[in-house]
């Protein structure tokens, strides 16, 4: 599972994050890389090598976004306009949370383009409890992570096979 709370971090995402390490540290299923943002690294749980359990990694702030998203089953993440569209470009499962307090709720709006067309799961901050929950039922339900993943990356097409740039060039060529 990847963590990325924005650049800066997210508060509420490390809190729902440290209770799950804390409730499933013995379990060596487990793997959370975890971007906490630079001003949360010091209040992070400590690192773990998964030789007793969890494997966790808190970092200040990820470096190697593609590599991420290659080498994770699941994102957790907010509902900023990049991480969205990175979402439905990579495909990833991802696990929503958007910021309760964007302008115009605009970060809802974000995540529901894809959770509304089944292609992310849309978790309100006020649920941001059950985030345990939903990650272990997205670990056991590998047809589910494979359904999100169709489904946003059906709703990325159009961004990796370059068709706003074409749009531009078309315009432009007018």
């Amino acid at each position: 599972v990847a963590v990325m709370g924005g650049s800066q971090g997210s508060g509420l995402l490390n809190e729902a994050v440290t209770r799950l390490v804390e409730e499933r540290r013995d379990d060596a299923s487990l793997a959370i890389r975890h971007a906490v943002g630079e001003r949360f690294l010091d209040g992070a749980p400590p690192a773990s090598d998964g030789s007793s359990g969890i494997v966790y990694q808190p970092i200040g702030y990820e470096t190697d976004m593609p590599l991420v998203y290659a080498a994770a089953d699941v994102l957790v993440g907010r509902g900023g306009a990049s991480t969205v569209h990175e979402v439905a470009v990579t495909g990833i499962p991802a696990v929503l949370v958007p910021w309760a307090n964007s302008a115009e709720d605009h970060q809802t709006l974000n995540v529901r383009w894809l959770s509304d067309e089944g292609a992310a799961i849309h978790l309100p901050e006020e649920r941001i409890g059950d985030l345990g929950i939903v990650l272990h039922e997205l670990q056991v339900d590998h047809e589910r992570r494979t359904a999100l993943s169709t489904h946003a990356a059906r709703l990325g097409e159009a961004h990796r096979r370059g068709a706003l740039a074409e749009l531009v060039e078309d315009v432009a060529a007018r």
